[in-house]
């Protein structure tokens, strides 16, 4: 069986945060946000990446990104 795909796109997302777990939480709700404006449901979408990084003390950058296809 193939399953054709129409459309497909990428959505990124980024945070600043005093926590890596919080770094992450917000980029990848960013890029959630980003794949639901571009009309894409959750259900159509795959992670492809999820980082935290140290910048400093209680300092942490994160980033995220997705795959939707429809």
């Amino acid at each position: 069986m193939t399953t054709e795909v129409n459309e497909a796109q990428a959505f990124t997302g980024w945070s600043y945060e005093h926590t890596p777990e919080e770094a992450v939480r917000e980029a990848l709700d960013m890029a959630r946000r980003r794949a639901l404006i571009a009309g894409f449901a959750s259900d159509e979408c795959v992670l492809l990446f999820v980082n935290a990084t140290r910048l400093g003390p209680g300092c942490y950058a994160g980033d995220a990104g997705l795959r939707c296809a429809r």
